[in-house]
């Protein structure tokens, strides 16, 4: 969030120099300043076009590292689980389980673990050792959301496919349209997966009895 906030307000200086060197180009006296005054302008639209596009980026990339660091902690906890509840792994599935040994079968089916959807190892907690990562479906729904926003991004350049479209009518987004990032909306989103990552570490460290000191 330092790096975000520095970099926005470095971004936001540039744009201020920029309008303030516009607002500052002498005023036409004559026909002879019009060409001038023609490239100017077209000159500082360019800019300012490419500074927008550069901020979205700057949003996009910020955005999706947020939604990087929750999946990196659910798979490490995930691992931390296995540690004292190995039934977990048994419910992922690999190919030719019986021709490798306990380490190698363990080591795949943690890989295979860490390529699940949010929603797919959301169902494998709960269906193997009955723990649930989110409180509840609104709670679940509104981190899905934004994993499905982080895939967008990462798939699609942001533009709204098919099928997140189908997933989410309401949110505000028609087919084909590209997201638009505020400094608010990736506020939000990293407030939500805070709050998120420590509700279920606390529930996690106190169901499993992880991360204890002297353990």
């Amino acid at each position: 969030m330092r790096l975000q906030s520095y970099v926005t307000a470095q971004l936001r200086i540039v744009i201020d120099d920029e309008h303030a060197k516009f607002q500052s180009y002498p005023m036409i006296s004559s026909k002879d300043d019009v060409p001038g005054f023609v490239e100017m302008v077209k000159t500082y639209l360019q800019k300012g076009s490419d500074r927008q596009a550069d901020i979205q980026l700057m949003f996009q990339m910020f955005f999706c590292r947020h939604a990087d660091n929750f999946q990196i902690f659910l798979e490490e906890m995930v691992r931390d689980i296995a540690e004292t509840h190995p039934e977990l792994l048994e419910g992922v599935k690999i190919k030719s389980a019986d021709k490798l040994d306990a380490t190698q079968r363990r080591s795949k089916r943690l890989d295979r673990i860490s390529r699940l959807s949010l929603r797919e190892l959301g169902d494998l907690l709960s269906s193997t050792i009955t723990f649930t990562l989110f409180r509840s479906p609104a709670d679940a729904a509104i981190v899905e959301r934004l994993f499905d926003i982080r895939n967008l991004i990462t798939h699609n350049y942001g533009f709204a496919d098919a099928m997140f479209f189908s997933r989410h009518p309401d949110f505000g987004l028609a087919e084909g349209e590209q997201l638009q990032f505020e400094p608010e909306d990736i506020q939000a989103a990293f407030q939500r997966l805070i709050e998120a990552s420590g509700d279920i570490q606390k529930r996690a460290q106190t169901r499993f009895k992880l991360w204890r000191s002297g353990a």
